[in-house]
């Protein structure tokens, strides 16, 4: 993400997604509306003093939503504060936040200086903000186990998305990405909703282009299937982040910087080896 930094204007921080973009690799750009304090707890229990921001001021912020709109591309939105949501909000309002984008909730454990616990009550209090608005959500639960801790199932039930993976997860385990994929799909086929395809993730954003660029070069049509059920209640499919990571024993990414993209497991994991 190009949070700001001293001296590097926004419209550097944000070219790689602007060059993707116009290259037909990606189908969302990034945007996280809003500014925190960064810090971690010290030995006595305390946010240890730091001066870091982490920063995208309201000149920034709309930078992103309104150079994504102008690539006719979609949103990828991290809320870390109701702040956050407000700003977008915003946009809503007046109906001019880009086609295909979607908002993802980002709820804290408690030694993280951001984000609402990840709680039922929590995320009670961002639908709720929501009300009223047809967007595409999902949750993730960073410094916790997303699924673990029961937010992923009542994201799920509340016909939400999940987002899992390494760069969130924290707990007593070491599970691979594949595991914690495999536990969040686990948990939305309990409750009738199985994993989107790719095909129908972009169906459920709006956004043409979605499968294309997510499958990216290394795709292959053949890839096995992990999953492949339908279903047609009303909020019938759930997709899930994952990141693979260089060093995962199984799998690693192609073009793992053009991806910032809901990707659906039934697809097949192998689909995406190089």
């Amino acid at each position: 993400m190009p949070v700001g930094q001293e001296g590097v204007p926004v419209e550097t921080r944000y070219r790689h997604v602007v060059d993707l973009a116009r290259e037909g690799l990606i189908a969302q750009g990034l945007c996280d509306p809003g500014t925190f304090n960064a810090s971690l707890l010290d030995e006595n229990g305390l946010f240890a003093p730091s001066t870091y921001l982490y920063r995208n001021d309201t000149r920034d912020s709309r930078y992103y939503v309104e150079t994504c709109r102008e690539l006719n591309i979609g949103l990828s939105i991290s809320i870390f504060e109701p702040g956050f949501l407000k700003f977008i909000l915003a946009y809503l309002r007046q109906d001019c936040l880009p086609p295909g984008s979607m908002i993802k909730l980002y709820f804290a454990a408690d030694h993280l200086p951001f984000g609402l616990p990840p709680t039922a009550a929590s995320l009670a209090a961002y639908l709720g903000m929501l009300e009223g608005f047809d967007i595409p959500w999902l949750v993730s639960s960073f410094g916790e186990d997303c699924v673990g801790c029961g937010l992923a199932e009542e994201a799920i039930k509340r016909g939400g998305h999940v987002q899992v993976g390494l760069e969130p997860y924290s707990g007593d385990r070491t599970p691979t990405n594949v595991e914690l994929v495999r536990e969040a799909v686990a948990v939305a086929e309990r409750h009738g909703r199985p994993v989107a395809t790719p095909t129908e993730a972009a169906k459920i954003l709006g956004a043409a282009n979605l499968s294309r660029a997510v499958r990216g070069p290394g795709h292959r049509q053949d890839a096995p299937r992990l999953a492949d059920k339908r279903v047609s209640s009303k909020q019938p499919h759930c997709w899930h982040y994952y990141w693979l990571q260089a060093n995962d024993r199984e799998y690693t990414w192609q073009r793992r910087e053009a991806v910032s993209l809901a990707t659906s497991l039934c697809q097949g994991l192998d689909g995406y080896m190089e």
